[in-house]
């Protein structure tokens, strides 16, 4: 990710073998972090319209990715490369309901609902492996204590 020539944030690849830089998005990117393909020859990200492609890392045009929405936030791609576990924000965030996404039909399936063994505050950061068999997230939890004090003078 950098700034391409009009001041705007584009994403480029670096060729170490080579040593050039090429862009492989649009100008006026999100500044966010794209998520790369399983096989490496392309990622996921909004575009500039805030609707979401996965850009060819080769060249040629992004493709639109059905399903998702602005309130959704992916989390990783599947090991198969044709789903991404995906979240819907919510504005109660102590559980977190993820989905497998079809990356071409846009549909939706049930994965998980991840949930703390204890009551917390919000849980974020979710983290998932391609093939789905570990997951780590954060999450806040506060405490106090409350004293009933009678008798006082």
């Amino acid at each position: 990710m950098g700034f391409s020539p009009h001041k705007k944030i584009q994403y480029f690849v670096w060729d170490a073998t080579h040593g050039s830089v090429r862009a492989v998005s649009p100008e006026a990117m999100p500044d966010n972090i794209p998520l790369i393909s399983p096989d490496a020859r392309g990622y996921l990200s909004q575009g500039p319209d805030r609707l979401w492609y996965v850009h060819p890392l080769q060249g040629g045009d992004p493709v639109r990715v059905p399903g998702l929405s602005e309130h959704d936030i992916p989390i990783n791609w599947r090991s198969d490369g044709q789903a991404l576990y995906v979240v819907t924000h919510m504005d109660e965030n102590k559980k977190l309901q993820v989905a497998l996404l079809n990356i071409k039909t846009g549909q939706r399936s049930s994965w998980k609902e991840i949930r703390p063994m204890m009551s917390v505050d919000s849980v974020y950061n979710l983290r998932i492996t391609p093939d789905g068999r570990s997951y780590a997230y954060n999450y806040s939890h506060s405490s106090s204590d409350l004293f009933l004090v009678n008798g006082l003078k």
